[in-house]
């Protein structure tokens, strides 16, 4: 009979988000597939859950661990997969062990967790339907169109970024889109959660007065405002 494969958010900075259902399922899993061994370890024992053992699954090896973890869903396994934070699959590993596990009838629960680009988009205050762009390409012709691409979007961009490359990143969107309301999520629900903007120009200003900034990073900026619809000219009555 098949296993289970059971999709887990995480806390993202405060364990006290961790959801009982998470809690339930790390609990009963016979392994969990994780990106980094070493932090889902220590997730696990400041969560008091003991030991389980762990599968590392990612960016550089998930195309070599499906087919192994796939055999062991197939013949009875419950899995928990989980990313180093938030919700796995979504800019992070696993939509792949995912895509597998359906395809071969294996069961998919997905529990709720902290995601960073919800909260982002969530304190923005930008209304309407968000694009999550995810990591940017670094340089080149790649990125000129990732930006072109996404500039023309009426939905707000939601983009992640190291903390060594954000300035950067915020700079080449003021130059190709020009001044938009935007704000930086910086270290989402941490103890130095901080929020910067309101608009790239600032933002773009503030990031260079600083030696840089720490810690993981959510840029949020609102997407192209349809124009103002022209006025039609009032009609007086005819004189006679």
């Amino acid at each position: 009979m098949p296993g289970l494969l059971q999709v887990v958010g995480v806390p993202i900075g405060n364990l006290a988000d961790m959801p009982p259902r998470a809690l339930q399922a790390l609990q009963s899993a016979d392994a969990i597939v994780c990106e980094d061994t070493r932090r889902t370890g220590q997730l696990l024992q400041l969560m008091a859950l003991g030991k389980k053992p762990l599968i590392s699954n990612h960016q550089n090896n998930e195309y070599r661990q499906v087919e192994t973890l796939l055999a062991r869903l197939q013949v009875g396994a419950q899995l928990v997969l989980v990313s180093d934070s938030g919700m796995p699959a979504i800019s992070d590993p696993g939509a792949l062990l995912v895509a597998a596990a359906r395809a071969a009838g294996v069961r998919v629960d997905v529990i709720p967790g902290p995601c960073a680009a919800v909260l982002a988009v969530a304190g923005s205050g930008f209304a309407g339907g968000f694009v999550l762009a995810g990591f940017p390409p670094r340089k080149g012709r790649v990125r000129q169109e990732w930006l072109a691409r996404l500039g023309a979007s009426p939905e707000t961009v939601v983009a992640y970024e190291s903390p060594f490359r954000v300035a950067d990143l915020a700079a080449d969107m003021l130059a190709a889109w020009g001044n938009r309301p935007a704000w930086l999520a910086r270290e989402l629900t941490k103890m130095h959660e901080e929020w910067l903007g309101p608009n790239l120009q600032e933002l773009v200003a503030t990031l260079q007065k600083r030696s840089g900034v720490k810690g993981e990073c959510v840029l949020v900026v609102q997407g192209v405002l349809p124009a103002p619809k022209a006025e039609k000219p009032h009609r007086t009555a005819a004189k006679w």
